[in-house]
């Protein structure tokens, strides 16, 4: 009898995880809405969404508070803000820069999210995105989806940083959209 009590618990306590992470799994082949920013943002950046304009973020976040940055090669513009909801301390912003006409607007194509701790991390990419579609190895995963836009959301997670960026036409990753 115990050893049957005992098959049952070790049943049970590694299939519980299991049963648990596929509760949450996420159709890949599901499209995100872009402008609804609760398939894929934490709910501190509200009226935030990839594809937003500079000027549309100014109105949602007072970028005079944040750390701004340009890149070496002038590809982006980026700002800086620290944050203490939803277990992350930083977000960073990255928006195109004009090129040949292209993104004239400026648009944001890539939040990352520095979580405080792995297990709000955790939490974060398993409500939103489900089970990893690939393993890239060095604890690092990736999701991709459909959007109702003309690109591709990627979602890489990297040790306590979640990079959610498109591969939208005129930015850095362009090309990805192409998978």
């Amino acid at each position: 009898m115990k050893k049957i009590i005992a098959i049952n618990l070790i049943y049970f306590f590694c299939g519980l995880p299991t049963f648990l992470y596929a509760q949450n799994e996420v159709d890949s082949s599901k499209e995100i809405d872009i402008n609804d920013q609760t398939q894929y943002l934490p709910d501190y950046l509200e009226n935030v969404h990839i594809g937003m304009t500079l000027a549309e973020f100014g109105i949602v976040k007072n970028t005079l508070l944040m750390d701004v940055s340009n890149n070496a090669p002038d590809v982006w513009y980026g700002v800086r803000e620290e944050v203490t909801d939803d277990g992350i301390s930083e977000v960073y912003y990255k928006f195109d820069k004009e090129e040949n006409g292209i993104n004239i607007d400026r648009p944001l194509y890539q939040i990352d999210l520095i979580f405080s701790d792995s297990l709000s991390e955790s939490e974060f990419l398993r409500d939103k995105f489900g089970v990893p579609q690939k393993d890239l190895g060095s604890s690092e995963y990736e999701w991709k989806f459909n959007t109702n836009k003309n690109y591709k959301l990627f979602v890489k997670q990297k040790g306590i940083e979640v990079q959610i960026f498109a591969a939208m036409p005129g930015t850095e990753y362009e090309a990805k959209n192409d998978f």
